[in-house]
């Protein structure tokens, strides 16, 4: 059986689609290539979900314009800012520049 070349290429696509689809719900995590790194754990705050009004129609610049609501899912974020040395340790476990 002899498969024609549009079906190869198709098979070619859904399968590189598929390790895409893969990598996204499983990304490869800094730990898993350098384990030698220990984890910085920040002290993280919770935000809860909520509504606010962002920009301003008075006294706003035209890209402030117009003031409208915004509504936002719960998250966490860091309550420090990163250091340098925190970002050094990053760059070297994961070649950024």
């Amino acid at each position: 059986m002899r498969l024609r070349p549009a079906v190869i290429v198709m098979l070619a696509i859904a399968l590189a689609l598929a390790g895409v689809f893969f990598l996204k719900q499983n990304p490869v995590r800094v730990r898993d290539l350098h384990p030698e790194i220990e984890a910085i754990l920040p002290e993280m705050a919770e935000i809860p979900a909520g509504r606010f009004t962002m920009g301003d129609d008075a006294k706003g610049r035209p890209i402030e314009r117009p003031a409208h609501e915004v509504e936002l899912t719960a998250y966490r974020i860091g309550k420090f800012e990163v250091t340098n040395a925190e970002w050094k340790r990053f760059c070297d476990a994961t070649g950024h520049a």
